[in-house]
């Protein structure tokens, strides 16, 4: 049985759709290109929002609108990739067009995870937005978990910059602590432990502190909560720990 999903595109057998066949059947609806934050999340750069509608971008000016679906229109010619079978833009494109719509957090986060993931590079992303040359300005930090963003950004509104994922050899097991002080030997670890409870990650993380202790280094945990809630008694704990101020 054929669902009819827009003018000219059906499903068939369940007109329930996956999010990566409603981004596919925008594009068929308009022949057009995924773009914008939808093609963002494509890529896997930003969070995924079920309920907005699919966004492209169309070349010819006489396209339809079509409902259910966000329609861009530019008259210049920009490059296109296929992911999961969809037509979509770069991800450099994704993000400069995303950029003008996302809030200055989000979109310093989905620039560093273009980045972490060699899905762009700094050239690439430089030059098309001021919003998004400002959340480049703030400097590539190779974290890993929105965590660690967000300990990195209280730490910088009072401290020298740590160095993030420095990989140190400790008695032949690569050890890597999220933000470190090298001259100081002072480590800080985001404790991402309420976000995967588990018994081995548990025991990672201690035989982690353990080795670092062991040789010399201190080590301070952060929570989601003493960062987002508690950002003053945080700043506190890291002067206490002589965390470097800035000059």
């Amino acid at each position: 049985m054929l669902h009819r999903i827009h003018p000219g595109v059906y499903a068939v057998g369940s007109p329930t759709l996956s999010v990566q066949a409603r981004f596919l059947a925008a594009t068929k609806a308009t022949n057009g290109v995924l773009s914008h934050y939808s093609a963002a999340s494509l890529w896997r750069l930003v969070d995924l929002d079920a309920a907005a509608p699919p966004q492209v971008t169309v070349t010819t000016r006489g396209t339809r609108r079509v409902d259910g679906i966000e329609v861009h229109r530019t008259r210049r010619p920009f490059k296109t990739m296929r992911l999961d079978g969809i037509p979509v833009t770069t991800p450099a494109r994704a993000l400069a067009d995303a950029s003008r719509a996302l809030a200055p957090i989000p979109l310093c986060r989905a620039a560093r995870e273009a980045l972490t993931l060699r899905r762009a590079t700094v050239k690439e992303l430089l030059g098309h937005t001021k919003p998004l040359d400002e959340a480049l300005a703030l400097g590539f930090v190779p974290t890993q978990t929105v965590l660690e963003d967000t300990v990195d950004d209280l730490i910088r509104t009072t401290f020298e910059p740590p160095i993030a994922q420095q990989t140190l050899v400790l008695d032949g097991i690569p050890t890597t602590p999220d933000f470190r002080w090298p001259h100081l030997q002072l480590c800080v670890e985001a404790d991402g432990r309420q976000f995967h409870e588990h018994e081995l990650a548990r025991q990672d993380d201690a035989a982690k502190q353990a080795r670092l202790e062991a040789h010399g280094e201190r080590v301070v945990r952060v929570t989601w909560t003493q960062a987002t809630t508690q950002p003053q008694q945080t700043l506190q704990r890291l002067r206490n720990a002589g965390a470097p101020l800035r000059g």
